[in-house]
């Protein structure tokens, strides 16, 4: 019989570590709100699960099922304002980038060493951590994008309506994987809609500063006034010959989508566009997809 040393609190260390990896990668990779300290709650709960698992009480931790019911806990730990859809799709996207950060510790592992794939273990080493953390990490940077643009879809149109100051208009959106921006305060997703389609919704005194003011900021201190001004925002933009752009967004009562069961998204900001959109199907407003894991 093999003896190994354990040491509570290394382990404890590391897996906390691990985890709070893992649930911030799963937290940027789904867009997902949530608190730092639910985090690393959720992160501490996986450290003591390493630690109870290996005492003799803890056999049904190392059991598969136990494994995917403890899991499931520490989803809810850290994403505990979630919808059911919502949960579920973190619940998901947590064996993905869980699997990524094991294989990438695996790799390593085999590359470092002068054996073949069946004698590769994992690698504990700080060099098998740092792996694990960079490859989460870049899967949260960069994989949401790809997912966004080659299994989502990259352009779909469907009507939405727009409550904005009381009152309600329907516009045709064009979901568009290239439309990111968010609210740099609240990180809100942003809605870009033309101005003339929304004008009849906003106060005469509203559209007349708006339009007297090409320049957003002038335009957001212009309505500084405005009984709608708790709701401005002005949202940094980049394009083409174009690297530090402003539009004046608002917050709107909230954005309706009826083939969806009439679901809604309140948490969003529209920006207004001062032209016409030259998109098809005589689209008038551009959605950041995100929305849609809003609701």
């Amino acid at each position: 019989m093999t003896l190994c040393t354990v040491y509570g609190d290394l382990l404890f260390f590391t897996d906390f570590l691990m985890d709070l990896t893992l649930l911030f990668a799963v937290e940027r990779f789904g867009g997902f709100k949530t608190r730092p300290v639910f985090l690393v709650l959720a992160a501490s709960c996986g450290g003591v699960y390493s630690l109870v698992s290996l005492t003799a009480a803890g056999v049904f931790l190392r059991l598969w099922y136990g494994k995917a019911l403890f899991s499931l806990f520490m989803v809810w730990l850290a994403f505990p304002r979630l919808t059911l859809k919502q949960f579920f799709s973190a619940y998901l996207y947590f064996y993905v980038v869980g699997f990524v950060m094991a294989g990438a510790v695996l790799c390593l592992s085999w590359f470092f060493r002068r054996s073949g794939w069946f004698e590769a273990s994992f690698s504990y080493t700080a060099m098998g951590l740092s792996a694990a953390a960079v490859a989460a990490l870049a899967l949260s940077r960069w994989g949401r994008g790809y997912v966004r643009r080659n299994l989502r879809f990259n352009e779909a149109t469907e009507p939405v309506i727009l409550w904005l100051n009381g009152k309600k208009t329907e516009l045709t959106a064009l979901f568009d994987t290239g439309n990111e921006l968010r609210d740099p305060v609240t990180g809100l997703p942003v809605v870009i809609v033309e101005f003339d389609a929304v004008s009849s919704l906003l106060p005469p005194d509203f559209k007349a500063s708006f339009l007297r003011f090409p320049e957003a900021d002038r335009a957001f201190s212009a309505l500084s006034a405005s009984p709608l001004s708790p709701r401005l925002r002005l949202i940094p933009f980049s394009s083409i010959g174009r690297s530090n752009g402003m539009m004046l967004g608002l917050r709107p009562d909230k954005l309706c989508f009826p083939q969806r069961g009439k679901k809604e998204a309140k948490d969003v900001v529209i920006c207004f566009y001062r032209g016409t959109m030259r998109t098809r199907m005589n689209c008038r407003c551009i959605v950041n997809p995100a929305i849609l894991d809003m609701i």
